[in-house]
């Protein structure tokens, strides 16, 4: 067996015999960033929910929506369950 030099100090043989620093905190880093942060994914709400979508008009051919995003304001993940045309307004 060969002694680390001071705690903390992790060796491992290589194939060849030779000594190899092991460092066991950057396998325990590289796990950690290879799986998702707290193993939870958002939940995705349909557009309805979506507290910025409000619905004002609907027939069996057209859903409307006004939306308003004030900037630094974000909408939250939701999905489009039909397919959808968006037209922006902004002041210039």
């Amino acid at each position: 067996m060969i002694a680390p030099k001071s705690p903390g100090e992790h060796w491992r043989l290589d194939s060849a015999g030779g000594r190899v620093k092991y460092i066991p905190q950057c396998l325990i880093l590289a796990a950690l960033l290879a799986s998702p942060l707290g193993g939870q994914t958002p939940s995705v709400i349909p557009l309805s929910s979506e507290p910025h979508h409000h619905l004002v008009l609907h027939n069996r051919y057209v859903n409307v929506y006004h939306v308003e995003v004030r900037p630094h304001d974000a909408v939250l993940l939701h999905r489009h369950d039909y397919d959808a045309i968006s037209i922006m307004l902004d002041d210039a």
